[in-house]
């Protein structure tokens, strides 16, 4: 085995003009290259290929979608290096939890206080303390602050929240007469509208009243009050057709249902609306108001 032992010396000049010999090794200081001669190639071949060598601007890295469990990879024709990053399945990790049951779950709190709830009060316990302070149990309902009332009486409330103890009404569970009220939207001369009135799913009607001249029809559904909107004044309607009453006034005006009518709703499930048709006939542009008296007959 043998080794040269090389010695750069520098030479004036442009290394291209120079036939190195073979052996021959130079550095030009222009592009920092190192070239070596053979004997027949001016200016020497470039150490490292004859593409000039590798630069920095020769090796790129780009990466790709992330795939599997992830690789580096090295393009030697084109110097690119590819990193593609690994994808969460392709490491192992979960990429969606698997549905649970309660029943699945470990380690569950066996307390209510376990659960993070200070003040409620445990099955079996007879300790009320709460984050309100002591409290108690209601056993009687003097204990909710309602007074107590006397025997056969009712307990009735206002609606907001008050509780009263009162003799009940006539002892025989029968209704009053009550008024349901309702009013059209502004209707010019002749023109008819649907109106809903909250009344009771069935009813007994005792007067219909306007407060000024109108054509008043009360139906079973708002189905029959469609149908019979066509209904020209004076003609009956058929016996099926769900038509309550009917009534025309002049004016301001009651008009007294003798025999009373009997009136529900037939909507399934039945409501408390009542489907009417009022017709304008006050000879101008008005609202209309319709009151209706009428005795409840189904809660």
């Amino acid at each position: 085995m043998a080794f040269r032992k090389l010695f750069f010396k520098r030479v004036q000049g442009i290394r291209d003009n120079y036939l190195l010999q073979e052996g021959d090794i130079a550095l030009d200081e222009d592009d920092f290259k190192l070239y070596r001669g053979d004997g027949s190639t001016t200016g020497g071949v470039v150490i490292g290929g004859a593409g000039g060598g590798i630069a920095l601007t020769d090796i790129s890295v780009t990466q790709a979608s992330a795939s599997g469990a992830g690789t580096l990879a090295y393009n030697s024709s084109t110097g690119v290096i590819t990193y593609t990053p690994p994808t969460a399945s392709g490491l192992g990790a979960l990429t969606s939890v698997p549905a649970q049951t309660f029943a699945s779950l470990t380690s569950k709190p066996t307390t209510i206080a376990g659960y993070g709830i200070a003040d409620a009060l445990e099955l079996g316990t007879t300790s009320t303390t709460a984050l309100a302070g002591n409290t108690s149990i209601p056993s009687v309902l003097t204990d909710l602050g309602i007074s107590d009332g006397t025997n056969s009486q009712v307990l009735t409330t206002n609606g907001s929240g008050t509780f009263t103890f009162q003799d009940a009404s006539g002892g025989s569970g029968l209704q009053s007469r009550s008024t349901s009220t309702g009013t059209t939207g502004s209707l010019a001369d002749a023109a008819q509208a649907d109106l809903d009135i909250t009344g009771f799913k069935s009813y007994l009607l005792a007067t219909i009243t306007t407060n000024r001249a109108a054509r008043v029809r009360l139906y079973t559904t708002a189905a029959a009050r469609t149908a019979d909107a066509s209904r020209a004044e004076g003609t009956d309607p058929a016996a099926d057709a769900g038509v309550i009453a009917e009534v025309i006034t002049t004016g301001s005006e009651t008009v007294t249902i003798s025999p009373g009518a009997l009136g529900f709703n037939l909507e399934g499930p039945p409501t408390t609306t009542i489907p009417c048709r009022v017709t304008n006939k006050s000879g101008g542009t008005n609202t209309v108001q319709v009151l209706l008296h009428v005795v409840q007959l189904e809660s």
